[in-house]
């Protein structure tokens, strides 16, 4: 004999799927904010090469800019090869791509915008 109602069941699994799904949107929430703390504080450090931005062309295959002991560099990225394509020689383009700089890497973590 079945005591609990279709509707009931029904109402029952929503919530517990809806519960599931808030936690793993927390759980995701927090994770980002932990790494973007932690890669800050890597970043902040006056590091001799940093990565400032990567522009994906192909699959594997992208144009990296990079600021090198305060040169920026643009680099051409494949699985087989890294190839300087052309060193910045205007401070104001340059300048310019250290403030937009920050770019994040193209993996799982950068499908998820910025805070």
């Amino acid at each position: 004999m079945m005591t609990d109602s279709y509707v009931y069941l029904l109402l029952k699994a929503f919530f517990s799927l809806a519960l599931v799904l808030v936690m793993l949107g927390a759980f995701l929430y927090g994770l980002k904010r932990l790494m973007k703390r932690a890669g800050l504080r890597r970043m902040d450090a006056d590091e001799p090469i940093k990565v400032l931005r990567v522009f994906q062309l192909e699959h594997k295959k992208s144009l990296t800019v990079v600021d090198v002991a305060g040169e920026v560099i643009v680099l051409g990225v494949t699985p087989a090869s890294v190839n300087m394509v052309m060193k910045v020689e205007r401070p104001e383009a340059a300048d310019e791509l250290r403030r937009r700089g920050n770019g994040r890497c193209a993996g799982l973590f950068g499908l998820f915008k910025r805070v």
